[in-house]
């Protein structure tokens, strides 16, 4: 497989295809092989094939989370979102998290269909799996770096919850975006005084809590242009 990707073979391509197969015979109860063929389909966008190996990794070993979160991954190329989602869900549950560009993906086009406390959810499963549930105590610290990602999420969540009309929720996990930088609690304060004196007004047609603006420069490298780019781009 290496050899196709640097080669751009479909020989060497072929040759993988037929190795996982072979690996998959020999080894029926293990489900790297079937996690390596799928990934040869998926990068071929060939997703139904793909779909079919990784549901049977799940049955053949039920208690992971990452062929769970490979086979959402098959379902999103596949145009299958609430499958996608109910695997993203469950993955999380069983404590895998995978790359955060699945879940912004699965979570702004739940967003763009009017599915706001869905997203929210999804959003916060992510932020406690990675993180456990000190995301949400202020007075806790995360103690490694904060990709700028993770920032973005944690800016963006209040206000999804605060649309989906769940203020106890948005309060509760403005804490995160506190504990991840703590450099913006004015921020968070701002945002929480706000909203239990229902002045929501300067709130609802923003996507970050941080001060994201049109004229920032979002190819800047400061984590404030990072974190407000993440919610910018389209899907």
């Amino acid at each position: 497989m290496e050899a196709a990707r640097f080669y751009r073979s479909p020989s060497y391509r072929q040759q993988a295809i037929d190795a996982f197969h072979k690996a998959i015979e020999l080894s029926p109860r293990r489900i790297q092989q079937r996690l390596g063929l799928a990934n040869v389909y998926m990068t071929g966008y060939d997703y139904e094939r793909a779909v079919v190996l990784l549901t049977d990794a799940v049955k053949t070993d039920p208690e992971l989370g990452e062929p769970r979160y490979r086979l959402a991954q098959a379902y999103i190329g596949a145009g299958k979102g609430d499958s996608a989602l109910a695997m993203l869900q469950t993955s999380l549950r069983l404590r895998y998290v995978g790359a955060p560009a699945t879940y912004l993906a699965m979570g702004k086009r739940l967003e763009f269909s009017g599915r706001s406390g869905t997203a929210a959810a999804l959003y916060s499963d992510y932020l406690e799996a990675k993180y456990t549930e000190a995301v949400w105590d202020r007075t806790e610290t995360i103690d490694r770096p904060i990709p700028a990602t993770d920032i973005a999420v944690a800016a963006h969540l209040p206000l999804v919850y605060m649309r989906a009309k769940e203020s106890e929720l948005a309060v509760k996990s403005a804490a995160a975006l506190s504990v991840f930088d703590p450099s913006r609690t004015p921020i968070v304060d701002r945002f929480v005084s706000d909203l239990g004196r229902r002045r929501r007004g300067s709130w609802v047609a923003r996507s970050s809590l941080l001060p994201c603006t049109a004229s920032r420069n979002l190819r800047s490298r400061d984590s404030t242009a990072l974190a407000c780019g993440v919610f910018a781009r389209k899907l």
